[in-house]
């Protein structure tokens, strides 16, 4: 918002002079720099009203708009964030900053990652798939470069700690209006194009309501870390209700893999607050009690995570004991099958096979969606992809650019550890929500409309030389 007044300042005093446009826009690069992160972040609440516009006659034919919203922001995250970059470089050069690749690190690895899809793109061949995505998840090959060149590397560009705070409250913004929205379809009059994707619990404008789940966790976790990190009365009072009304509609959703994640996200939560202040944090644990408080009294009538998470470890029990078990040599066209495949609502099988598959092309991988018959195959139909965003990237494009991709993130946070004494309490915030979302990519996939949020805010996350403005 500094930004804004700025270049409003600029025009005022500069009303009977002759604007310099170039000029305008160096002063100004970080507003483009936000474009792509507020534009994915706001893309929801485009959904909804598109979703309530939509003909009711044809429910359906909308059920998949999403997927052209979310492209949208894709080229425009790739066109703007690359204006915005080179907007940033000649900044620097003007104001004579040297520019060092040590700089930004995780960039360097993220980098690999890119040549890395490349190369696997070529090796594999191009298919409908790379250039479009499957009909579901619409993930192409640039939708995966933009994950790394525009949603993280533009937002690991701004240093203002209070651009920062505008998309963190613009995604919570987003995610109060879905909620209203999710409430008024659940309990006063159901909106007739969510009722396509809602029969196993809700799931508002996304396809599933486990994507909803996400759109949850983050909403949770970030109404923690701001509740520690403000100190007005009233803005922790606004994260206290907006914690309770989505751990409350999580209830709903179900999502146990959201549910496990908020309790690592706010552990973690606790345990940095603590290292930083040098002090058991007390408003982190406060939010830990408030998200179990929430979820056990939602679950007295609505969904209870308890038996869910006895499951959890029984099926932790039965990997141990599987892993315990002499490994039995299969032929190439025999699957190994045991008990504890269907751990994990059928994970444990789905990653055993990806292995395999690794395995079999570890450097340069199958390419996207390469994986995606034969793994719905040989786990009979339970899914074609395996549940594991890192086992996805190392069985889409190779081992390698699945190490450079952990790398990168663990960078951020090596980073983020070293200037944790001066570190800003939006960029801290930032972290907090990215960790979460990483643990829970052990138990998911990337989908075009979530995975933008991770590299948004992994990216706001990045520390550099503060800017309060």
């Amino acid at each position: 918002m500094n930004n804004i007044k700025n270049a409003i300042r600029y025009l005022k005093e500069n009303k009977n002079k002759q604007i310099n446009p170039k000029e305008l826009m160096l002063n100004n690069y970080e507003i483009f720099l936000m474009i792509p992160a507020m534009a994915f972040v706001l893309s929801p609440v485009y959904q909804l009203f598109s979703n309530l516009l939509l003909d009711r006659n044809y429910p359906f034919n909308g059920f998949y708009t999403y997927s052209y919203t979310v492209d949208y922001c894709i080229w425009l995250a790739l066109i703007v964030g690359t204006f915005a970059v080179i907007l940033y470089f000649i900044k620097q050069k003007k104001e004579k900053n040297q520019i060092k690749p040590t700089d930004n690190i995780p960039m360097l690895f993220f980098a690999g990652v890119c040549l890395c899809i490349v190369i696997s793109t070529c090796i594999n061949g191009v298919t409908s798939e790379v250039i479009s995505g499957d009909q579901y998840r619409n993930e192409s090959i640039f939708s995966f470069i933009a994950y790394f060149i525009s949603f993280y590397f533009c937002s690991s560009l701004i240093r203002g700690e209070n651009k920062k705070r505008t998309v963190l409250y613009t995604y919570l913004f987003s995610n109060l209006l879905i909620n209203l929205a999710c409430l008024y379809h659940q309990f006063i009059k159901p909106i007739t194009i969510w009722e396509y994707s809602d029969i196993d619990a809700p799931s508002a404008v996304f396809y599933q309501f486990n994507h909803y789940g996400y759109f949850l966790m983050l909403a949770i976790i970030m109404t923690a870390a701001l509740f520690v990190v403000e100190k007005s009365i009233r803005t922790r009072l606004f994260c206290c209700i907006l914690l309770v009304l989505n751990s409350f509609i999580l209830c709903l959703n179900t999502t146990f893999g959201c549910f496990l994640a908020c309790l690592v996200g706010l552990i973690f939560l606790l345990v940095a607050d603590s290292i930083i202040n040098k002090k058991i944090s007390i408003p982190a644990m406060a939010m830990l009690a408030l998200f179990i408080a929430a979820i056990y009294v939602s679950g007295l009538k609505y969904h209870s995570f308890l038996g869910e998470l006895k499951l959890f470890f029984t099926d932790i029990k039965s990997v141990m004991g599987a892993l315990s078990e002499k490994v039995v040599t299969v032929s190439e066209n025999e699957v190994e099958v045991s008990a504890a495949d269907s751990a994990g609502t059928g994970r444990w099988g789905l990653w055993k096979n990806t292995i395999r598959y690794i395995r079999e092309r570890p450097i340069f991988g199958w390419g996207i969606e390469g994986i995606a018959d034969r793994l719905e195959l040989d786990s009979h139909g339970v899914n074609n992809r395996p549940h594991n965003e890192y086992l996805q990237y190392a069985a889409f494009f190779g081992i390698p650019a699945a190490f450079l991709y952990i790398c990168g993130a663990g960078a951020v946070y090596i980073r983020g550890w070293r200037k944790r004494k001066g570190i800003g309490s939006y960029t801290f915030a930032c972290l907090v929500v990215a960790f979460t979302y990483m643990f829970s990519a052990i138990f998911g996939n990337t989908m075009f409309y979530t995975t933008p949020f991770f590299f948004t805010f992994l990216g706001l996350g990045f520390s550099r030389k503060t800017n309060k403005e």
